[in-house]
């Protein structure tokens, strides 16, 4: 199903004809970077799914959903003051 995903297009195209060059990755190096980006982008999903599987035996006891929820809103507000700083204040600066 990921073969199919015209995500995996829009972000390998750019990344191997024109990111990876630029920093001076080519020829076998090249393959190899784009290889470890296609077993990312495939094994993401599977570790999704495992991950799911295990937490989900325990997320629903209360307290373990609890948690979840408070580390994905720290979490949250870390990611978002980060992109508030890269953003915003670094380009003021």
């Amino acid at each position: 199903m990921q073969l199919l995903n015209p995500k995996n297009s829009l972000v390998v195209i750019p990344i191997t004809t024109v990111m990876l060059p630029g920093r001076g990755i080519t020829g076998t190096a090249l393959i190899g970077c784009s290889a470890l980006i296609a077993l990312g982008g495939g094994g993401a999903p599977a570790l999704y799914f495992w991950a799911g599987k295990i937490v989900g035996k325990q997320i629903h006891q209360p307290r373990y959903f609890r948690l979840c929820n408070r580390i994905m809103a720290i979490l949250l507000v870390v990611v978002a003051a980060m992109m508030f700083f890269d953003y915003v204040v670094a380009p003021l600066l």
